[in-house]
């Protein structure tokens, strides 16, 4: 749900409001407001982390921008948002889930 809710309003409202002002502007900027809310996790979660989330961010924007769509960059996150908790939860278990 994550991936459908936040590519909703960082790329398809946020961003494509500031591509007003640039492309790649409303990219960065939206990229940087993205990581900074994930902040909301931890300070060591968003100081471990926040390379990875503006760099995916980045790319969610690159998608949007030249597909003219938040499908792709939606698909990605949730892809991400999976594999991410899929090691977590890897990470913190003696035995691994079954799939």
């Amino acid at each position: 749900v994550a991936g459908v809710v936040e590519e909703a309003a960082f790329r398809g409202y946020m961003q494509s409001h500031l591509e007003r002002i640039g492309p790649s502007f409303a990219i960065l900027v939206t990229s940087a407001v993205f990581t900074l809310l994930h902040a909301t996790q931890g300070l060591t979660y968003l100081l471990t982390f926040a390379p990875g989330i503006f760099l995916a961010s980045v790319v969610y924007g690159h998608l949007a921008l030249k597909s003219g769509s938040i499908l792709p960059g939606m698909a990605l996150h949730f892809a991400g948002d999976l594999a991410f908790w899929h090691w977590s939860i890897q990470a913190t278990s003696d035995t691994s889930p079954a799939w």
